[in-house]
């Protein structure tokens, strides 16, 4: 599956430490998502601290990354 972001959102993720790996890496394993707060953050169950979006919590964490919300919203993985 090609996944395909707005050109605004990629605009905003300033910070990706991976070049946007997550679309363009058919095996990349993206975080995945316990629960998701519109508009500001998605919970994850990974434990992801190599990324400068990801704020560790416990046994998972907060995902703030504008583009792996996005991919969220539209394909649900």
């Amino acid at each position: 599956m090609k996944i395909e972001i707005d050109k605004e959102i990629l605009d905003k993720t300033t910070k990706c430490d991976f070049n946007f790996s997550c679309l363009s890496n058919s095996k990349h394993q993206h975080c995945k998502i316990k629960e998701i707060v519109p508009g500001s953050y998605i919970i994850t169950e990974c434990q992801n601290g190599e990324c400068s979006y990801f704020l560790s919590f416990g046994k998972g964490g907060f995902c703030l990354c504008p583009v792996r919300q996005e991919i969220y919203k539209k394909y649900k993985i």
